[in-house]
């Protein structure tokens, strides 16, 4: 078994010509666990072989953007984007190969499972804004009645995939056989075999976004204002004085 931890990582900030933005990214101890295991067993013609691989990949990342927005008004941004990965990979066959007593026919098979699984489930992104020049505190920016994605946003996802595999062939050789024929060009061979393949695949997602309702009697002040580990606390979730999480995944919005 192979275990791998990097080190947390921050990136040197630097300037996009563009948008004059400040990028800062925080990797955080990024892990990949990697088995590997494999089984042979020997008996006269007939040889039976295992093998197995996982692979567990998993990544914390926060990365804080910093800038001027100038597209539509003066502003300095700052932007808050924080996700969590992960990732995992099976790959398991078993394998015989099996030679008649005359070593003229030759059969291996095959059967293979794999599995693929990717979870991200709560990533984050908060934008927050503050007039240019100015020295008071950056406001979330968290919209009325209409929600965005990039603005106050959660996002959830999950994806798993298997698949089965099964194949065999068989090998016929004509004529005398010749030990010293180690590249089987001596004698014509005749080959028969089949291949079967089934995946399945399943992805789900959802994301949200907080919103102040329009019946909403809240201070607007009061959350925008207040630290990131406290705005989106629950005693500011409320439909009538404060904010809601608002469904954006179009084919749930009506549940």
């Amino acid at each position: 078994m192979l275990v791998c931890l990097a080190p947390t990582t921050v990136t040197p900030a630097s300037e996009v010509a563009d948008s004059s933005m400040v990028i800062l990214r925080a990797v955080g101890c990024p892990a990949v666990i990697c088995t590997l295991s494999k089984f042979c067993g020997l008996y006269e013609n007939n040889k039976i072989e295992f093998r197995n691989v996982f692979n567990q990949i998993s990544i914390d990342e926060a990365t804080i953007r910093e800038g001027f927005q100038r597209d539509f008004a003066d502003e300095e941004e700052r932007n808050y984007y924080l996700r969590y990965e992960s990732r995992s990979v099976l790959s398991s066959q078993l394998q015989g190969n099996h030679t008649s007593a005359n070593g003229r026919n030759i059969f291996t098979w095959t059967g293979g499972y794999n599995f693929i699984a990717r979870q991200e489930p709560d990533l984050r992104r908060v934008r927050t804004t503050r007039p240019v020049g100015s020295e008071q505190s950056y406001e979330i920016v968290i919209p009325t009645s209409s929600s965005s994605p990039n603005n106050a946003g959660r996002f959830y996802s999950d994806l798993n995939e298997t698949g089965i595999i099964a194949n065999g062939q068989i090998d016929h050789i004509f004529g005398k056989l010749d030990s010293t024929d180690t590249d089987n060009t001596k004698n014509l061979r005749m080959k028969a075999g089949f291949y079967a393949e089934r995946r399945n695949r399943e992805f789900d997602s959802r994301y949200f976004g907080y919103i102040f309702p329009f019946n909403s009697t809240a201070n607007r002040g009061d959350i925008t204002n207040a630290p990131l580990d406290q705005a989106f606390q629950p005693n500011n979730l409320s439909a009538t004085n404060g904010i809601i999480l608002d469904e954006l995944t179009p084919d749930k919005r009506s549940l």
